[in-house]
């Protein structure tokens, strides 16, 4: 937690660390006092906002940082992936051969994605809306036991789909959902040296998207499991994007296949 605070703690805000206990593996902080920013999700301009996200984690992953090891890559995201495919097939016999269909393209793919070159820089790990709390303008980044050095693709896919996933799991709608994730796109993207990338983008978020409706499933989120179907749609539209399918017109719903760079 030291290495995290010397090294981001003027970039997102990381209270200093106080105290670790080695033998619980827990940490204590100073006080930051502030609200989950998913709670303050009503209140907020929602372009300035994630155009601020976007800013932020930019520069989070363009910090010189080499004190960090790798934990995620192709090989360990593929082989969350395949338990959580198969653990979907179990448990909802009637998507099991959607999601041995779903884990066979990853693993074709994953392939081919190993030839490309990744930069390797400070991640997060842990991406999601709910690591932010915020106070006034103030936004900061919590809970850094994933960050290592990796792709930071993980990151803003991990992000862009969890606020995906909003759509089943708080009812925002998708139309909302997709305004946002594209400000924090493109005001990431305007500030990082390297290019996003649609299919590894869409690998990712193929991967990412099983795990969380796993997690749905194995915690019986009700709300989710109602609309576990959008949940399959949106997944799909990421497989249109690594097959390089066009995604159906929806006059409904806008498609979540985005328009990256």
């Amino acid at each position: 937690m030291n290495q995290v605070y010397q090294h981001f703690g003027d970039v997102v805000n990381v209270p200093p660390p106080i105290l670790y206990l080695d033998q619980a593996n827990t940490f204590w902080q100073q006080e930051w006092p502030g609200q989950p920013l998913v709670d303050m999700l009503q209140f907020a301009n929602w372009d300035a906002l994630f155009s601020h996200l976007g800013e932020l984690v930019a520069r989070f992953h363009t910090k010189t940082a080499r004190d960090f090891s790798e934990k995620f890559n192709f090989v360990t995201v593929s082989q969350d992936a395949t338990e959580d495919a198969r653990m979907l097939g179990w448990l909802l016999p009637q998507h099991s051969d959607r999601m041995k269909e779903v884990l066979d393209i990853v693993l074709q793919v994953q392939q081919a994605l190993q030839l490309q070159y990744i930069p390797n820089v400070p991640i997060h790990g842990a991406l999601r809306l709910e690591q932010f709390i915020a106070k006034g303008n103030e936004v900061s980044l919590l809970d850094f036991d994933a960050t290592s050095c990796g792709d930071p693709l993980y990151d803003v896919v991990e992000f862009v789909t969890s606020l995906q996933y909003m759509e089943l799991t708080h009812g925002y709608s998708r139309q909302v959902l997709m305004r946002a994730a594209n400000r924090f796109q493109e005001n990431y993207f305007r500030l990082v040296p390297w290019e996003s990338n649609r299919e590894r983008m869409a690998w990712y978020a193929v991967s990412f998207l099983l795990a969380k409706m796993y997690d749905s499933v194995k915690n019986i989120d009700r709300r989710a499991l109602k609309n576990f179907d959008a949940a399959l749609e949106i997944q799909e539209n990421w497989l249109n994007i690594l097959q390089r399918k066009k995604t159906p017109a929806r006059r409904s719903k806008p498609s979540y296949a985005f328009a990256l760079k």
